[in-house]
């Protein structure tokens, strides 16, 4: 869902995009994604698209050893803009637990794992 900061001109808005880092990245997430409905999603991976972009992050957290419920955007993107509850998101194909992995997170994020 961060991606979408791309469509947000750096000549208005600095850059990285310093406003909207300043007014907070998760809320900034959420808004550009109320405004900005996206199609289609693609996941930098081998395959992995789909329709819901919060569905998308929500499994993608998953696989990397996330809890989507703990993190504040998608929470929040979860009320209006999509699914996150596992058993809300049309999973087709093969299981996202066969790519699951533990990533290394940093100490202040270690409270978003599953």
């Amino acid at each position: 869902m961060k991606n979408l900061f791309g469509v947000v001109p750096g000549a208005v808005y600095g850059w990285p995009k310093n406003v909207l880092h300043l007014r907070g990245i998760e809320p900034s997430i959420v808004d550009l994604n109320a405004t900005v409905r996206v199609q289609f999603t693609i996941v930098d991976a081998v395959v992995a698209m789909g329709t819901d972009v919060v569905a998308v992050d929500a499994t993608c957290a998953r696989i990397i050893g996330l809890e989507p419920q703990r993190m504040p955007y998608l929470r929040e993107a979860g009320r209006f803009l999509g699914h996150i509850a596992d058993d809300r998101i049309d999973q087709r194909g093969e299981s996202p637990s066969r790519y699951k992995t533990r990533f290394d997170l940093v100490p202040h994020l270690t409270h978003l794992r599953a």
